[in-house]
């Protein structure tokens, strides 16, 4: 995501190419209502634990600066944490609940690990001067932060909470490039990429945890947020781009080496696909959400409900409700009236639980899937609770019963996602 305070030059195609060509049409029914949030507050950023709580971080632009919490869906909100007034810029949240945070004054980082109670201060590596633009926690401990400097972006990443850091990524003398979006799925990092001159930005790829790194495109485009879909394909939601090139969402299917265009105008903020495989994005101009369901054939806006202003941040929950927010604009906080998915598992339809029977949960070691009868084709994905990143991806035909090993997940809350030609439903479960 890109600061809402620097002002840069950002060439776009036109709205009549928008209206004219895109795949785009309009829902009428309600989708969207407006959250209750303090007044006084501006909202800056957000994240959500395995808990389903929901942490909004506030500040700036004159405003008194902490973090709100809510354990209701964002129906009440109380004070969470108030680091004396200053800006809450980022906040990440591990499996284990560990909590992250990016702020103004002296101690830009802190974390807590007993739910607030008390924070230590992390320092910064030595070599980066400026503040977090981007932060992904991963697991337990790891944390990667994306940052904004003078000549380039960089990309660092921590597991002992700031004691010791690794450089894994830096351009320089590329003056006004950051990472736009980090990415993670199993020991592949994707890095988006923005810049506001020419020769800049695009997306870049590491298999091997950052010691080396493949350039996959979108030169000239300011990348804002990657996903990965259901069928492993690389998702690139484009905010800005230079010369002839367009904003919009853009795909890399799996093991191809050319970029598609699913849709071409909009700028594009966040990215966001539930286990489901629905697309969801957010932008800037014209300003609104929109929704595929058919894995980016088509795409309709689902503006029911939005106040016509900037939606750039997207948030999934564990309950699949989607939140969008204006990051540092207003205090205003939408939610969508309905879950997108069905992800509780104590609430699944009576006959589908005779069919198919998901077990052990807990999980340590494995979890076992039995679908009672032979299948012609199955899929079965496994994300972290954002319902945002993909960590397992098991495709078959013919298995009544399949084990999944989990010895590569750590502990914590994840969502699978089962699918046939007859079905498609999701469990949560936790690992242990």
């Amino acid at each position: 995501m890109v600061p809402n305070f620097l002002q840069m030059k950002i060439l776009t195609t036109t709205l009549i190419l928008l209206l004219g060509f895109l795949p785009f049409s309009l829902v009428a029914q309600d989708f969207w209502e407006q959250l209750p949030f303090p007044d006084t507050a501006r909202i800056w950023c957000f994240d959500v634990n395995s808990q389903n709580e929901i942490f909004i971080g506030t500040g700036g632009d004159n405003t008194h600066g902490c973090i709100y919490k809510s354990s209701d869906n964002g129906q009440s909100w109380s004070v969470f944490y108030d680091f004396n007034g200053e800006l809450i810029a980022r906040i990440g949240i591990t499996d284990s609940d560990k909590i992250f945070v990016s702020k103004g004054g002296i101690e830009q980082l802190v974390y807590s690990d007993d739910n607030g109670e008390s924070w230590n201060i992390i320092e910064p590596p030595p070599y980066a001067y400026l503040g977090v633009n981007e932060m992904l926690c991963v697991g337990n401990d790891t944390v990667y932060m994306g940052y904004w400097e003078e000549d380039g972006a960089l990309l660092v990443r921590t597991v002992d909470n700031g004691q010791t850091y690794d450089s894994l990524f830096r351009t320089v003398n590329h003056t006004s490039e950051y990472i736009g979006d980090i990415l993670v799925s199993n020991n592949e990092i994707y890095l988006g990429l923005g810049a506001y001159f020419p020769d800049r930005g695009g997306v870049y790829k590491s298999v091997d945890f950052g010691h080396s790194w493949e350039f996959l495109g979108l030169l000239n485009h300011s990348v804002s947020s990657l996903v990965l879909n259901n069928n492993n394909d690389l998702i690139a939601g484009v905010r800005g781009a230079e010369g002839n090139n367009s904003s919009g969402i853009y795909k890399l299917p799996q093991d191809e080496n050319e970029w598609n265009t699913l849709i071409s105008g909009p700028m594009v903020e966040d990215l966001l696909i539930n286990e489901i495989g629905d697309i969801y994005f957010s932008s800037s101009w014209p300003q609104g959400i929109g929704i595929s369901t058919n894995n980016g054939d088509s795409f309709e806006w689902i503006a029911e409900g939005l106040q016509d202003i900037s939606i750039e941040e997207l948030l999934l929950d564990g309950e699949g409700y989607i939140y969008a927010n204006t990051p540092g604009l207003s205090n205003i906080l939408f939610r969508s009236i309905n879950p997108t998915v069905g992800t509780d598992p104590f609430n699944i339809d009576e006959n589908f639980t005779k069919e198919i029977n998901v077990y052990p949960n807990p999980a340590k070691d494995f979890i076992s899937i039995n679908f009672q009868e032979s299948l012609e084709k199955y899929m079965v994905n496994i994300f972290a609770i954002d319902g945002k990143t993909l960590l397992k991806s098991i495709s078959g035909e013919g298995n009544a019963i399949i084990n999944i090993p989990l010895n590569d997940l750590s502990n914590g809350v994840y969502i699978i996602h089962l699918k046939s030609d007859n079905y498609s439903k999701s469990y949560k479960f936790i690992k242990h």
